[in-house]
């Protein structure tokens, strides 16, 4: 979550450059609320992978649907911030690419954890 929440503001944060804005102080608090908001929704949404009996697919789905539309509440309509139609839908698919690349870096990292610790029990097993 705090991962999260500090990649969104760094993001917020550059692409202000990008976004005409009237407001003098960018991220005041209520964007900063709104997006501290939407951290905590995600790790709520977390909890979908503790439920017993549900297929793996159908949780990382159903993770997906409702982060995505944590993210939109939070970060599209709270804060205010993308009101053109353009910039809600660069803002989803932002979101949904970087989900897609987040999952695809987790599932790497679990795969080569996993096939280190397999080694290892082999190794383990011969040598004794």
């Amino acid at each position: 979550m705090g991962l999260t929440f500090t990649g969104i503001v760094y993001a917020l944060t550059f692409t202000r450059t990008f976004i005409e804005s009237k407001k003098e102080n960018f991220l005041g608090t209520n964007q900063l609320s709104c997006i501290l908001l939407f951290a905590f929704l995600l790790g709520l949404c977390s909890l979908i992978r503790y439920i017993p009996k549900v297929p793996g697919g159908l949780k990382r789905l159903i993770h997906f649907v409702l982060s995505s539309l944590a993210f939109f509440l939070c970060i599209i309509v709270l804060t205010d911030l993308m009101q053109t139609p353009i910039f809600i839908f660069f803002g989803l698919l932002l979101y949904t690419v970087s989900y897609l690349v987040v999952c695809g870096v987790k599932a790497l990292i679990n795969h080569i954890i996993a096939r280190a610790a397999s080694r290892s029990r082999e190794d383990s097993m011969f040598e004794n």
